[in-house]
């Protein structure tokens, strides 16, 4: 099985511990005989311009090999704290010609999405695109913050739906 990864908790060089739990449950899955894996890790855009600590999002590198798994990063745009109710989209249009070269090259059976949104909603669309199935990740806090505004409450249950399997954590 072929797997493409969609999420933005995936560890780069620049920060090595981003999602290791991601990471961890991936590589496992990845060494089970005859699966495959890619990984599409997002970052953020943000210019090379050394005002803030953000400015490391460009220093991140644009493909990697991490444990003999193959990353990606691309960049999607994000403005931050304005039009939240946008980020799934500007995810979806900004790695859209990524993912297509990916499919080009490796024909990956299912996505496996990290983050209900706007990871989740871009990899909706994905699969929609590619008639492949999603499986989403919620970690907690991405259902438990964006429930609590009206609009982003209608967008979940709108990302929920269409996926074919949903995987929750659970809070201690």
């Amino acid at each position: 099985m072929k797997i493409l990864v969609f999420t933005n908790l995936y560890p780069n060089h620049i920060w090595p511990n981003h999602g290791i739990f991601i990471k961890e449950r991936m590589a496992h899955f990845a060494r089970r005989a005859g699966c495959e894996i890619k990984v599409v890790g997002l970052i953020p855009y943000f210019p090379a311009i050394n005002n803030n600590w953000r400015w490391k999002f460009s220093r991140v590198a644009r493909r990697e090999i991490q444990d003999g798994i193959e990353v990606y990063t691309p960049r999607y745009l994000l403005t931050p704290k304005v039009g939240m109710v946008l980020y799934g989209w500007l995810m979806f249009f900004s790695v859209a010609p990524l993912i297509k070269k990916i499919h080009q090259e490796f024909h990956f059976d299912l996505i496996d999405s990290h983050f209900a949104y706007p990871d989740g909603f871009a990899a909706v669309q994905l699969g929609r695109r590619y008639n492949k199935p999603v499986v989403l990740s919620a970690r907690g806090s991405d259902v438990n913050l964006y429930q609590t505004f009206s609009l982003s409450r209608h967008i979940l249950r709108y990302v929920f739906g269409p996926a074919t399997r949903v995987i929750g954590s659970a809070e201690h």
